[in-house]
C-alpha cells in the first residue's frame, strides 16, 4: 500500500510566504521554535527538545509535508529548514 506523497519544504511551486506560513504554523503548534534554533546553532539538546521534534514532525505529517527534523540517528534539520527560518526572521524584521 502506497502512502500519500509528502510535500517538500524546498518546493519551488509555492511562494516563499506560503512555505514560511506553513512552517511557522507547524513550529508554533509543536512549540518547537527554541529546539529547532538550538539544533541549527549546534547547541546541546535536551530530552524536551527531542520531544518537540517529534511533535513538530507529527504536525508536518498532518499538513502533508516531509519532516523538518530527521530523527533516524542524531537529529538533523531538513536542509530547507535553515532557509525557511532565515526568511522568517527577515519577514519579522520587515513587520517591525
Amino acid at each position: 500500500m502506497k502512502g500519500p506523497v509528502m510535500k517538500q519544504w524546498s518546493r519551488t511551486d509555492l511562494a516563499p510566504e506560503r512555505l514560511w506560513f506553513d512552517a511557522d504554523l507547524a513550529l508554533k503548534q509543536a512549540r518547537a521554535h527554541t529546539a529547532v534554533q538550538k539544533l541549527i546553532s549546534g547547541d546541546p539538546l535536551e530530552t524536551d527538545d527531542l520531544i518537540a521534534f517529534g511533535r513538530l514532525n507529527s504536525f508536518c505529517f498532518l499538513m502533508r509535508y516531509e519532516p523538518m527534523v530527521m530523527l533516524a540517528t542524531d537529529p538533523m534539520p531538513n536542509p530547507a529548514l535553515a532557509e525557511i527560518l532565515r526568511f522568517s526572521s527577515e519577514k519579522g524584521e520587515q513587520e517591525e
